[in-house]
Order: structure tokens, then C-alpha cells, then sequence
């Protein structure tokens, strides 16, 4: 029994396999997260490791007067599941955050409540959280940061559940913002809203989330709720700028000279003429133009230095791409935040990420003179949670007739980890940043910060 409980009033315990109803009409949050939920606030191992050890040995579970729950393990492990969360909870092991003890509590909970009846769930939306909620719950900070994102204006896409179902697991609710996709584990418990970005940005990105309900809401007929599937909504009033085109200026006459003139002549001297035209675009906030001048730098600076990465097949691809977007984005000034990237920072740091391996690319580039070669791969993550696809990718350059074999490639590690099993496994990381033009990179700063487990490992 817990020391809280100990204090106040007592616990009322709950032997294996006898269902409380105490814990059924107290405790719905727990009973609403699915090993999906689970894994995503945890990880797919932890989850898997807690299960077996409930087949052998269920804890024993008690809930005290003030809805606390507690679980005693029979290796003398406590565990303490108050309000705020699975990360809220509490356990005497040694690991730090949430561990398999604490997953295992919610288990054993809902094995417990396995035989209760099967009520309908009522209904709930994210949009019926008002302001004194997400105030209690998110802070001040964060909900006056929000109304702040919201005031520039702001694209989203709502997910709204299937009435007919429960609101969890595939159906949860859910919200995809420009940085990261928010998703609403446990009806009515903003304490379980789950997203990937790092904890200083989950409060301003989850109170978003709910005012993009809230717009879904009111865009819908005042006697009818919102349909289910995928809703576009727009917060506050995008501002239309009138004049995209002078910003663009120095790229499209550095873009023409690069067709008139050729590589040749420019390559030697890319710096101070990318950085004049980089300037006006990251003062109005153009990340993909921004991206597309990047990787042209990059290039001509390949070439100029004889390096093999250097493809003149890419060179065209990105001035085509940066003339393009320089045209539409003006011609359509309503819709230019999604052809520039207005608004779309640069960088996102993750806080707890989970993809899934969809393969691997190698690519080869020899230099003109045939004497070396640059080696790129390319990992394909699916992240479930954001809807995306992103790329995690590693360049290197050998001599051309010493290209290593693609087994020994498949050895080499990225952030600790080693492409081959990343390529083909399901990775869970709090080590990632995510760059606006969905790739993926991993810091090998953070020991065990990262882990890849394959079907063979499994």
C-alpha cells in the first residue's frame, strides 16, 4: 500500500483477476491506453517486457479515496499512478522515466476491468476543452504562446475520430501542425495529448492542437458535429503578403546566371552571392527556397572542389524547383505559406520519436575525372504518428575503384546505430531533430538515446 495512502484514507485493493468498479468509473484515462498509446508514450519493447511479466506474476493494484493507484510487484517494486499522465507516475525501480513497471500498472489495471461492462464511451472532442482547462493543465506560457501562433495565422489538419467508435488507438484524436502531429491518447486527458517535439514546445503545441478543434467546430453547422476524417482548417488570418516577388530577386538573377554562364564560371565564388540572396528570404521566413539555395551551394561547392558529390542533374532540379516557387508563390499570394514555407522553422528538435524502417538507397556519383566517387545512403523512416516519410542520410568518398561492398555500408553507423538495422527495424529515439524538408538527424551525443530493434532482435 501506498504511503499517500497510508496517510489518508485507505486503499481499497483489487486481488488478480477481480474487477473493480472503482477503478472502471474512477480511473477511465488508464483504461482507455491501448499498448498503441502505450507504446507511443513508452516504447514497443517496454510494453512487450511488461506483458510477459504480467503472464507470470499480476501485481497487486489498489486505488485510495483520491483516485490515486498503486501496484506492488512481486519483486518489491511500487508504483504510483496519480492524475498528469503515465510521466506523472511514479515507481521505487531504478530506471528513470517511464519504465516497464509503470506500463505494467496500466496493464494489470486493464485486466482487472477486463470483465466490467462494456459501456459506450461518451463522446468527446478536443474542442471541448476550454480555456480554464488548458490553463490548469498547459500553463500560461504555453496557452499565451499558442494564441500568439495563432494570431500570424496557421494551417492544420484535424483528425476527427469515428463516433461509432471508441476514441483511441487508430481512431484517437488528432491534429497534424506544422512542426508535429498531436494526438489525443485518452478522451477528456490533455495530461495523455501526445507529440514527438521536446517538452519546452509540448504545452504551446498541444493547446494548438485543441484551438484547431475548436475551428473544425465552428466551421461546422451549429446542430451538427463535425463528420469524421480529415478537416483543413486555417487559424486567426494568414497574413497575404502583396509583394513575394522582391524578396526573391538576388536568387532569380543568381539562378540566371548560373544557366547563362554555367557551373564553371560561378563555382569558385558561391559564398557572398548565395548569402545576398539567402538574406531577404529568411527576413520574410521562405524555408523551402531557403533549403533549395543550400543545397546549390552545396553542390557548387562539390564542384569547385572536385568532390563526386557533385550530380549537374541536381544542379537543374534545384534552379528549376527555386524558379518555380519564386513564380507560384506570388501567383497564388493565399496559398504562399504552403509553396514557401512561410512560418516553417527550420529545425525541430524531438523529444520521443518512433519510425519504422522502409529501406535503404545507395547512390553512387563519380567525379569528372573518374578518380573518386561519392557514396550516399538514404534510410526511409515512416513516422505513424505524423503521417510522413523522412530521410535519414550519410555521404562519404572513396577512391573509385575502393567503393565499399553494401554490407559493409549497412556497418556503418549513424547516431550509434547502424544503417542496416535502422533500414529495416523500428526506431525509437529522443536524440532526433527533424529539418523542414523532412529529414532526419540523430545525435550520438546522448548515449542510449536511440535504439533500433529488428525482427530478429524482436
Amino acid at each position: 500500500m501506498s504511503p499517500d495512502a497510508q496517510a489518508g484514507s485507505p486503499a481499497r485493493e483489487s486481488p488478480a483477476g477481480q474487477p473493480t468498479a472503482r477503478l472502471t468509473e474512477q480511473r477511465p484515462d488508464l483504461l482507455a491506453l491501448t499498448d498503441d498509446a502505450l507504446a507511443a508514450l513508452a516504447n514497443c519493447g517496454l510494453v512487450k517486457r511488461a506483458a510477459k511479466d504480467l503472464a507470470k506474476s499480476a501485481p497487486r493494484v489498489a486505488i485510495d479515496e483520491a483516485d490515486t493507484v498503486t501496484a506492488d510487484f512481486a519483486d518489491g517494486t511500487h508504483t504510483v499512478l496519480g492524475s498528469g499522465g503515465l510521466e506523472a507516475g511514479t515507481c521505487s525501480c531504478s530506471a528513470s522515466g517511464v519504465c516497464r513497471h509503470l506500463v505494467g500498472t496500466v496493464l494489470a489495471v486493464r485486466a482487472l476491468a477486463a470483465e466490467a461492462s462494456d459501456e459506450q464511451a461518451p463522446q468527446w472532442s478536443p474542442a471541448d476543452v476550454d480555456d480554464t482547462e488548458l490553463l490548469r493543465v498547459l500553463g500560461k506560457p504555453a496557452v499565451d504562446a499558442a494564441h500568439r501562433r495563432v494570431r500570424a495565422g496557421l494551417r492544420a489538419t484535424v483528425l476527427i475520430p469515428d463516433p461509432a467508435r471508441p476514441a483511441t488507438g487508430d481512431n484517437a484524436a488528432a491534429v497534424d501542425l506544422p512542426t508535429t502531429t498531436v494526438r489525443f491518447l485518452v478522451p477528456g486527458d490533455l495530461g495523455y495529448a501526445h507529440t514527438d517535439v521536446v517538452a519546452t514546445e509540448r504545452g504551446e503545441q498541444v493547446a494548438l492542437a485543441v484551438l484547431a478543434f475548436r475551428a473544425a467546430q465552428a466551421e461546422t453547422q451549429a446542430d451538427a458535429p463535425p463528420g469524421p476524417g480529415k478537416r483543413e482548417v486555417v487559424l486567426g488570418t494568414p497574413q497575404v503578403a502583396t509583394d513575394l516577388r522582391t524578396p526573391f530577386e538576388p536568387a532569380l538573377e543568381f539562378a540566371t546566371e548560373l544557366v547563362d554562364q554555367g557551373v564553371r564560371m560561378l563555382a569558385g565564388h558561391v559564398g557572398p552571392r548565395i548569402a545576398a540572396a539567402r538574406a531577404p528570404l529568411a527576413a520574410r521566413g521562405f524555408q523551402w527556397p531557403l533549403d533549395v539555395l543550400d543545397e546549390l551551394a552545396e553542390q557548387l561547392e562539390a564542384y569547385a572542389g572536385g568532390h563526386a558529390g557533385y550530380a549537374p542533374g541536381r544542379i537543374a532540379e534545384l534552379t528549376a524547383e527555386l524558379v518555380a516557387r519564386a513564380t507560384a508563390g506570388p501567383a497564388r499570394p493565399a496559398e504562399a505559406d504552403r509553396i514557401l514555407g512561410t512560418r516553417q522553422p527550420a529545425r525541430t528538435a524531438m523529444r520521443r520519436a518512433r519510425f519504422l524502417g522502409l529501406g535503404a538507397r545507395v547512390s553512387r556519383t563519380d567525379d569528372p575525372a573518374g578518380t573518386s566517387a561519392s557514396i550516399t545512403t538514404r534510410v526511409y523512416l515512416a513516422d505513424a504518428d505524423a503521417g510522413a516519410v523522412l530521410v535519414l542520410s550519410t555521404s562519404s568518398t572513396h577512391q573509385a575503384d575502393q567503393v565499399p561492398a553494401p554490407d559493409v555500408l549497412a556497418r556503418r553507423r549513424v547516431g550509434g546505430l547502424r544503417l542496416g538495422e535502422v533500414s529495416r527495424g523500428s526506431l525509437t529515439t529522443e536524440s532526433a531533430t527533424r529539418t523542414a524538408g523532412l529529414r532526419l538527424q540523430l545525435s550520438a551525443g546522448r548515449a542510449g538515446r536511440s535504439t533500433v530493434t529488428t525482427g530478429a532482435s524482436a
